[in-house]
This record gives structure tokens, sequence and C-alpha cells, in this order.
């Protein structure tokens, strides 16, 4: 196992005691506040309670330095998991260094349960909260509409037999405190494929008839855990505690878990394909990513380099690719056939229109520009009509087209998992970046991906623990 100490504190080390100094910056209930209406009083009156929520790093710094600590707003429990967290790094910094001369598994397992514990206190702890906000107050501060309510809306109407593509969403829009974020283009479009609402369906229905609520934090809770413990078993030693940290204490993906966006959902789908391709389950690999092809469009990209990956595998068993691709094909038509023939104009209309600007209504260029090439065409005024499409798919056309050729032809020489996730990472990134729109959520999503190409991969050697040739399951 490679030493990867650096000075004093390992590259886990270091990872963990940034990421966490950024977590603790972001933090929902550190210092914020944010005025919600309360009339508990019974008067009649309309007054104001208080509670904390995100800021982001600059504003925490500024207040860190020009305000006293006493003039932080006290949030019992933000504060608590605060004090306990930074005693716990206190402790995975101590056994770093008593690990520093000697890294070949020493302390190893103390530290992996110091960063689960700061998971606990600094990601799931503020995300259950900020689930219990949205129960006891119907509020919703800088919360990603499309990522739940509109997602919330829509399993609510497949379970009552309605189509999630042709219905409006105006009444959940209205029923929150944040009325203005809802803008006409959301309100009429689902611009979604349709795993993201079935997939989270079953965890809806059990939810409501167990506890009578549901929150979409809840599912993406869980595939965050899912995803934690998966990257667990892609390497060991130090890269396991530096991946580990990188991703359990990413401040940016934890921001997203909080806020409620699917970033998680997408890599995790691709997370689970390469894992089931490298234990040996075609069936199982072709049902999985066929809910992930359904869930994101972006997930499409690495289908050449799933393939790739799986012949390296399944290189001696030829009835492995027909269990795939028959699974593939069977689970992806079971979820795409129903809408296509349920009302095929809804479905073109919301889900390829809206998100290419072809669509009467789509996203604006003018009003969300993103971080891409559309802030240069906006500067330059290229833009001939604001729906206009060509100047970003010719230029994704010209870049991707290239890289993906590339970058097939290194994973033949190399067929490993570096190859599978960092040239996802590199089309992601090409394709968001030319593309009408590119978010925050895009980078996370990139910078995921490009995190087990560089910690995750020691080996292009198929994983001892794979089961044996004869599962074809």
């Amino acid at each position: 196992m490679e030493n990867t100490h650096r000075g004093l504190f390992s590259v886990a080390g270091l990872i963990t005691t940034a990421f966490m100094l950024l977590l603790v910056a972001q933090l929902p209930g550190f210092y914020s506040t944010v005025a919600i209406p309360d009339d508990d009083s019974g008067d009649g009156y309309l007054n104001t309670k208080s509670f904390t929520y995100y800021s982001d790093l600059s504003n925490f710094l500024k207040k860190l330095l020009l305000y006293p600590t006493n003039q932080l707003v006290s949030n019992p429990v933000i504060r608590m998991s605060v004090t306990i967290s930074c005693f716990a790094l206190l402790l995975f910094l101590i056994f770093d260094i008593l690990a520093k001369d000697n890294p070949y598994g020493k302390h190893l397992r103390k530290r992996e349960f110091l960063i689960w514990l700061i998971l606990l206190l600094l990601v799931i702890i503020p995300a259950l909260w900020m689930s219990q906000l949205r129960l006891k107050y119907s509020y919703e501060p800088n919360s990603d509409i499309v990522g739940i309510r509109q997602t919330e809306s829509a399993i609510e109407m497949i379970l009552k037999g309605e189509n999630p593509y042709t219905e409006t969403y105006f009444l959940p829009f209205l029923n929150t405190s944040d009325q203005n974020s809802a803008s006409p283009v959301l309100v009429n479009h689902n611009p979604n494929l349709p795993a993201t609402f079935l997939l989270p369906a079953p965890f809806y229905w059990i939810s409501l008839n167990q506890t009578g609520y549901y929150d979409q934090h809840y599912f993406y809770i869980i595939f965050f855990l899912l995803t934690f413990y998966l990257l667990g078993g892609m390497t060991t030693g130090e890269n396991r505690l530096a991946l580990l940290s990188f991703f359990g204490l990413n401040p940016f993906l934890a921001k997203s878990l909080i806020e409620g966006t699917n970033v998680i959902v997408i890599f995790s789908l691709l997370l689970i394909t390469v894992r089931l391709i490298e234990m040996k389950r075609p069936l199982f690999t072709g049902c999985v990513y066929a809910f992930a092809t359904t869930y994101s469009f972006f997930l499409w990209l690495a289908a050449p380099f799933i393939y790739l990956y799986m012949r390296h595998h399944f290189i001696e068993r030829k009835r492995a690719y027909l269990f795939f691709f028959m699974s593939f094909i069977i689970v992806f038509c079971g979820i795409m056939i129903p809408f296509l023939t349920w009302n095929l104009h809804s479905f073109w209309t919301d889900v390829i229109a809206f998100n290419t600007g072809y669509s009467d209504m789509s996203f604006n260029i003018q009003e969300i520009p993103g971080l891409g090439m559309s802030n240069a065409v906006l500067y330059w005024a290229c833009l001939y009509n604001e729906n206009a499409f060509e100047l970003f798919w010719i230029p994704i056309i010209l870049t991707g087209l290239p890289g993906l050729l590339w970058l097939y032809h290194l994973q033949k020489k190399n067929n490993s998992r570096a190859y599978v996730f960092g040239s996802t990472a590199f089309l992601v990134l090409v394709t968001s970046f030319f593309s009408r729109v590119m978010f925050d959520s895009h980078l996370l999503l990139v910078m995921l991906l490009a995190s087990i190409a560089v910690f995750a991969d020691t080996s292009s050697k198929i994983s001892n623990n794979c089961i044996s040739k004869d599962k074809m399951i």
C-alpha cells in the first residue's frame, strides 16, 4: 500500500480538515436567520418566527471576522453537532499523526469511524433537520424546485393514475411560502425523465402509509448512505480514507443533499452499475443501468465506457451479454414506452423540447445563463432568439465527439474503472459547459465522478470479491 502521507498529515487528513471547515461554514443553523410566518400566538396578528439556514462561504467569513462569536445565531442542535465534530476531527488528526510512521493499517478503523461520526453530525442531521422544517413550517428556503416539490407532486400524480407530463404543478407550488420562485415554465412542464419519479415511488408509498408523511430528502439520504458504503469497497488503506473523506464530507455534496437536488442519485446509479459489473451480475447490471438512463441524460454518456468495462469482466462469458442487453431493453422499454404511448406530444414537449430550447416555454437563457458558454453568448449578443439551440449543440458535437473517440481508444488500452468514471466526467463537463444552462450541480457531478478516477482505482484487475463465473443474475 502506498504511503500517502505528505508532511505531518496524510492526504485523507488534509481533505477531512479542509472539507469539515467548509461544511461548518455553510451548515444550516450556524449563523444566518430567515423569518417565516407564525400565528401560534393566537392573537390574530401575523408575527415572525426565525430559524436559520444557509449562506455562502464569503458571507460566513465576513460575519466571522466582523462580528463577535456571541452574535452568531444560536441553534442548539447544530451548535452541538459542530462541537462534537471538532472534537472528532481533533482525534482524527491525532490518530493520523500516529499513523505517519506506519500507515499500513494502523488506526485506519478508528479514523474511518470518526469520518462516519462527522458525516452523521454535519450532513445527515442537518438534512433531517431540513426535512422537519418542511413538515413543521411548509418552508423550503433555497430548496430545489425540480428536485423536491415537483418530484413529490409527480409521484402523487403517477400513483393516482395521472400523467405527470400533461398535468400542471401550480397547486404544489402555490402551497409553499416562496410562491414567487415558481416560474411559469416549471409550473407547466416536468423536464425530467420518468425514473426520477418512478424510482422513489415505492419509498413514497411506504413512508406515507407508515408515517403519514414523505419527504424526498429521505430518498436522497438513503442513496447517499448506500453510495458511501459502496465507495468503501473500491480501494483500501489511506486511499480508502481519502475517498471517504472527499465524498462524505464534501461541502458541495452536503449542500446539494440538504437542499434537495438529485445529483447523488445520478452518481449512485452509475456507481452501482460498475460495482455490479465487477461482481459479474449482468442481469442486475442491465436493470440498474436501464433505470440510470431513464433517470438522467448524463448517464447516457457512460454507455460506451460501460460496454468496454463489461467486456473486460465478461470476456469469457458470452451469455452475459445476452443477459445484460435483454434485461436492459425490457426495463428501459417498460419505463419509457408507457409514457410515449400515453401522450407522446406532452412527453416530447416536456423532456426534449423544453431542455433543448425548441419549446414555446423553455429555460430562458436570458434569465438562467448558468456557468458555461451561455454567459459568453449573452455577453457577445450572439443570441438571435431566446430559445435558440444551434449555438449550443454544434460546439457540443465538435468537442464531445472527438473526446468520446479519444477516451474510448484510451480505455481499450487500459480498461479500468478509472477510465469509466473519468471519461464520463469529461463528457459531462463538455456537454454541460456548451449547453444552454450549466448549474453548480453539474460541476458537483463532474467532481464526484473524477474522485473515483483519482482515489479508487488501484488496479484494473477483477476484484477478489467478485462473484463466481456461474452467476448470471
